[in-house]
Parts: structure tokens; C-alpha cells; sequence
């Protein structure tokens, strides 16, 4: 999956430079959305086994192309691991995603319309996640905080003139990976890389 993720980014990148077609945004104008995340984590022997949440974004157009976006959210994640160093792990762990993002208006021919993101997320993480060590002992999982590069496309359809709903494919990579610790110190990189599935609501105004 790491490649597709790869792919995708490489492909949002050379589209937005060479395939740019006409938009219809309007300078200064400004669009919340808000949809439900399904998580699904890249590293199979890693930490998660899935996850949900849910994320809000502010986008204000720069021009007819262009818009500048922030954002927060919410994602819970399922612990189960197959990794032997965080054996028998279970729990969960809950991170509260906030950053920004450039977006294009790649497509505009209403009532459909396609946007390409990138950004960059700030992971505040919150783990009740445990593991049992070699003589039976449950231990607390404790993760760093950390970032993501976001970078995805999102699908819309106007159901009236300033409400839309959306699907979106994005894939969150995470470059550095967080600690996992315990009372005994570090056990081994976590990984919040992952392949997100959106679907929610978009309001212009």
C-alpha cells in the first residue's frame, strides 16, 4: 500500500501542474465541510488494525483555482499488532488531527465538481493502548505525538447551489514514525502512514 500512497501523491502532483481546466470559484469566497474517516493502516505488522473518525475543514478561495483550508479531527484507532516487540497489544489509541492544506479545483462542471488537496497535519495522540511483556504483565503503551503529509482528491455533487456532498480518497504519510514506549523505554516506531476514506457534506457561503 506504501506504493500506492506513493503513486497517489505523485499523480495529484503532476495532475494539478498539467491538466488544469476551467474552475468556477469565486475569489474570497468560503466553504466548510464535514464528513466521517475510515482509517486504514498501511503497515500491516504495525500497531492498528482499523479505525473511524470524522474531520471539519474551512476553505477560503484565493481565486477562481485555489483555496487555502484548515482543519481538525478526530480518528480512533483499534490496537492489534502481530509485531512480536508489542506482543499481545489491544486498547485503543485516539488522535486529534490539526493543520492546513492547499486545494485545487481541479474539475468544475456542475453539478460535479473533483478538488486536489495537500497538507500537513499536527497528530496530537491520546494512547489507552496496552501490551503484556514476557512474564505476563500488562503494560500502558505510551506514543509521541507527531505529523503527517496529507494528500488526496475528493469527489462532489450539488445538491442545490451552496450544499454539496463529497467522497474522498486521501493517503496520510507519516515520515519520521512516533515512539512507542513503555516503563521498560522504547519498543519500536509507531506508524500512522494510512489509506483515509471520506464521505460527508460541503456548504459554500
Amino acid at each position: 500500500m506504501k506504493m500506492l500512497g506513493k503513486r497517489l501523491m505523485v499523480g495529484v502532483s503532476l495532475g494539478a501542474v498539467l491538466l488544469a481546466p476551467c474552475a468556477a470559484r469565486t475569489a474570497g469566497g468560503q466553504e466548510v465541510s464535514a464528513g466521517g474517516v475510515l482509517f486504514i493502516p498501511d503497515d500491516k505488522h504495525g500497531l492498528y488494525k482499523d479505525g473511524y473518525g470524522g474531520e471539519v475543514q474551512y476553505r477560503y478561495w484565493l481565486n477562481e483555482d485555489w483555496a487555502v483550508a484548515v482543519a481538525v479531527g478526530v480518528q480512533r484507532l483499534n490496537v492489534e499488532s502481530t509485531d512480536s516487540k508489542i506482543n499481545g497489544s489491544a486498547g485503543r489509541v485516539d488522535v486529534y488531527p490539526v493543520g492546513a492544506s492547499l486545494v485545487y479545483d481541479f474539475i468544475d462542471y456542475e453539478p460535479f465538481r473533483v478538488l486536489l488537496e495537500g497538507g500537513v497535519r499536527y497528530l496530537f495522540v491520546d494512547s489507552q493502548a496496552t501490551m503484556v511483556d514476557v512474564v505476563g504483565r500488562q503494560l500502558d503503551l505510551k506514543i509521541d505525538n507527531g505529523f503527517t503529509l496529507v494528500v488526496g482528491a475528493s469527489a462532489q455533487y450539488a445538491l442545490t447551489e451552496n450544499l454539496r456532498v463529497f467522497g474522498a480518497v486521501h493517503y496520510q504519510y507519516d515520515p519520521n514514525g512516533e515512539a512507542i514506549n513503555t516503563i521498560y523505554g522504547p519498543q519500536r516506531d509507531n506508524q500512522f502512514s494510512s489509506l483515509l476514506l471520506q464521505a460527508g457534506v460541503s456548504v459554500n457561503f
